[in-house]
């Protein structure tokens, strides 16, 4: 199962040139199987913590 949900990812970053911050902050909500589209409206960044100084 796994390599299915593998394989998934990387079709859906292929064929719809999504950016992987795009990819990890997607919801179900954003997927309109019936109408075969994936609506974009945000991002995920990771930041660095650092200290004071």
């Amino acid at each position: 199962m796994k390599e299915v949900e593998e394989e998934t990812i990387y079709e859906t970053f292929i064929f719809t040139g999504i950016r992987r911050g795009e990819m990890l902050a997607l919801k179900w909500s954003d997927i309109d199987f019936e109408k075969a589209k994936i609506r974009i409206s945000r991002s995920l960044a990771r930041t660095v913590k650092r200290g004071l100084f």
